[in-house]
């Protein structure tokens, strides 16, 4: 068999330029990294993930990881949207330490603009918990979260996240069943790019 030569001309080099990628205005336009690429088009869709201590500059947020999605190329910027909101693992598991009892959860709700959300979050009780009163804490979760969840906006929703605001009225709900020592959003994510 002939082996074939590839000479110069057929071998294409295509020139590679750095693109900034941008958070959404939320986070007044912070950058959020770099990408190499041969073609500006070729970051579309990319999942992008920073801490969002890095995006606020609060220490008290390091434990919070925000995805983002790229939306939108112009020129040398890559402007990312906002796709989903999770804890540090590492913390969750500290937190979780010698506490008595937990509540996980995972469901699906939509927000009052039609964007569909999966939530699992982390509730830890107080005190060590019979089983039947996890269950009604659960259930009352799940309900209170998909009712707030209807009435705002997938930003709004992000908005009271990121200010620690839905975890707080959350938390105080919850506390009027059983005491709560904890409520966290574990994850949420948009679901379909």
């Amino acid at each position: 068999m002939a082996e074939e030569k590839i000479t110069k001309k057929e071998i294409k080099k295509k020139k590679k330029i750095w693109i900034k990628i941008i958070a959404p205005k939320e986070f007044n336009d912070v950058e959020i990294g770099e990408s190499l690429v041969t073609d500006a088009s070729d970051l579309l869709n990319r999942t992008v993930i920073a801490n969002l201590m890095m995006l606020t500059g609060d220490m008290k947020k390091q434990n919070v990881k925000i995805k983002f999605i790229i939306k939108e190329v112009k020129e040398d910027t890559a402007i990312a949207d906002i796709y989903g909101y999770q804890i540090v693992k590492s913390y969750a598991r500290r937190i979780i330490g010698d506490i008595k009892s937990r509540i996980e959860d995972s469901f699906l709700c939509d927000t009052k603009d039609a964007v569909k959300l999966r939530i699992k979050p982390l509730v830890l009780t107080r005190y060590k918990t019979k089983g039947s009163i996890l269950k009604i804490i659960r259930k009352n979760i799940k309900s209170i979260l998909i009712d707030e969840i209807k009435k705002q906006d997938y930003k709004e929703i992000i908005d009271s996240l990121i200010s620690y605001q839905l975890q707080k009225e959350m938390k105080n709900k919850l506390s009027k069943i059983y005491p709560i020592s904890f409520f966290e959003i574990r994850i949420l994510e948009k679901l379909g790019k």
